[in-house]
């Protein structure tokens, strides 16, 4: 601060003049333009955004994984192995419990089955077969 008083500002009096606001000491918008060139700018980030979404929805229905109704190659494999039904026990119980130790009879079920239709010797063979690579 000078001592004659010459160039010493009242702050209170030059933010009213200047019309700015301070918003929590986040922002500081000088006439509303800054805030009027934000708006414009989420505006189009917003548009910008849509468009994006848009194009990802197309490319999902075009691709047809996520879609359930179709069986996908595991669901396949799984109902070549003649156990669906048991899978889908076990699976739903450790969905529901969380737990796999909880789902002993499910397990058992399953690996029942899976005896009954030799399909120890089915992926026994197989990784035979992939590890002579």
């Amino acid at each position: 601060m000078r001592e004659d008083g010459k160039g010493v500002t009242d702050h209170k009096a030059s933010n009213e003049s200047m019309n700015v606001e301070n918003n929590g000491g986040a922002e500081i918008e000088r006439d509303g333009q800054e805030k009027s060139h934000r708006e414009e700018q989420k505006k189009k980030g917003g548009e910008e955004e849509e468009e994006e979404d848009n194009d990802n929805d197309d490319d999902d229905d075009d691709d047809g994984d996520d879609d359930d109704d179709e069986p996908d190659e595991w669901d396949q494999r799984i109902e070549k192995t003649g156990c669906a039904k048991e899978n889908l026990a076990l699976q739903l119980c450790h969905y529901d419990t969380g737990d796999w130790r909880k789902c002993i009879d499910e397990m058992n079920a399953f690996r029942k089955c899976w005896s009954e239709h030799q399909n120890n010797e089915r992926t026994h063979v197989k990784d035979n077969d992939i590890s002579d690579f």
